[in-house]
């Protein structure tokens, strides 16, 4: 299967937000995210299916994915910040996918990066991981690309 890992968009300070949880995209971080899901579409990488945290930030950056990918997105509590790979492991069995994109929070999409594939990432906001896994296991992964939103378009402008 192809794992695609997916750090949310840059997001409002959580002393403006009233709380982390309520914390929304910066209009940068919908740009970004858009141009994220846009280039990954425009490269034939569309998951069959989307898992967010159910965070504001992540869940908007997720909205967005599902808008451009034309797949189905599902909120899931376990993406919380403390994502641990147990979780990941029981999300992707659930969603019985050959693609799925899953976004989440740092430092727990590089830390699940590593778990799965023993390199060692730092997520940039927005940033995406492609692994490729016969299984959810410590190790058992490929990376296959990793992306950082400086490469994105509206970065070169």
């Amino acid at each position: 299967m192809e794992l695609l890992l997916l750090r949310h968009g840059a997001a409002g300070s959580a002393s403006s937000a009233g709380s982390d949880e309520l914390r929304e995209l910066t209009p940068e971080g919908l740009i970004t995210s858009r141009a994220m899901a846009t280039m990954l579409k425009g490269a034939g990488l569309v998951p069959a299916a989307i898992v967010a945290s159910p965070l504001v930030r992540a869940q908007q950056t997720g909205e967005v994915c599902r808008d451009i990918f034309e797949v189905p997105l599902r909120l899931d509590h376990r993406l919380r910040p403390g994502t641990e790979l147990g979780s990941l492991q029981q999300i992707v069995d659930e969603a019985n996918s050959e693609s799925l994109l899953v976004v989440g929070h740092e430092p727990d999409i590089s830390r699940v990066v590593h778990r799965l594939t023993g390199g060692s990432v730092k997520m940039q906001k927005c940033g995406l991981a492609r692994i490729l896994l016969q299984r959810v296991e410590p190790g058992s992964g490929i990376i296959l690309s990793l992306l950082a939103p400086d490469v994105l378009p509206q970065h070169h402008t």
